[in-house]
């Protein structure tokens, strides 16, 4: 017999799945070839559920051999949580084969999945009343997941501030290494746009007691033109805080 839902077992706990009776604990066979074992804590929260939640998945016991091929965890931890019944679905398998493989599969497939850690701590976050233990954590796991977000969020945080202070104050030798390579380059494969570049003196800025003079390259002088402009008028630039850090000049 399918039963409906809406049941209740042990005093008014509520049943939420289907099931084809409500058997005695006493009653329920665990399966002799159960590769399994349930750990203590486990059983404990899983106890917790079933006394807060109330069953939403009988145990399933095999009409071939009269033994549960799934619900073992389900069926212990009822019996921490003090019921005296449980709700079963029945099921037929063609062989012992058949049983033996729903049997592992049930344990394993679980077994095989993946949590995400991102994708957890947000669900932390958005549902803030959220009862860890009714999820199947403890208060501990849930507490240091968030702090290991903050501790990695820390972390970058960090990293970016460090990138920007490297990128703010360039290393002089590097600078020049790269400004020498290219002007090498251009010595070898354009000697004619080298023999026509001109220089270019740019204003270091406000308290700067000098300029400084750039070698530029026709390709560019669009560019070095707009600087010269722009430091005129007073505007920062990161080319003005690379000359400062590789020609440092007196403030006034």
């Amino acid at each position: 017999m399918d039963t409906s839902t809406g049941g209740s077992v042990n005093d008014g706990n509520p049943v939420h799945c289907r099931y084809d009776a409500m058997v005695p604990l006493s009653e329920l066979k665990p399966h002799p070839r159960n590769p399994n074992t349930h750990p203590k804590r486990q059983l404990e929260l899983l106890s917790d559920i079933l006394r807060k939640q109330g069953w939403r998945a009988p145990v399933v016991v095999s009409n071939r051999s009269g033994f549960i091929v799934a619900g073992h965890a389900r069926r212990l931890a009822a019996e921490i949580a003090g019921f005296d019944i449980a709700p079963v679905n029945y099921q037929d398998f063609d062989s012992d084969e058949r049983e033996i493989e729903h049997l592992l599969a049930d344990n394993r497939i679980a077994e095989l999945s993946e949590t995400s850690d991102a994708a957890l701590r947000d669900i932390i976050e958005n549902f803030p009343d959220l009862d860890s233990s009714l999820a199947g954590y403890d208060a501990e796991d849930f507490e240091r997941l968030l702090e290991k977000d903050r501790a990695e969020d820390t972390a970058r945080r960090i990293k970016a501030e460090e990138e920007q202070r490297r990128n703010s104050n360039p290393d002089p030798a590097a600078v020049i290494a790269s400004l020498t390579g290219h002007v090498e380059r251009l010595a070898t494969t354009h000697p004619e746009r080298l023999r026509q570049a001109f220089a270019v003196v740019v204003p270091l800025g406000r308290g700067q007691t000098r300029d400084c003079l750039i070698l530029v390259d026709p390709a560019t002088s669009d560019a070095a033109a707009e600087l010269r402009r722009l430091a005129e008028l007073g505007h920062e630039s990161p080319i003005a805080g690379l000359l400062a850090a590789l020609l440092p000049m007196d403030q006034e």
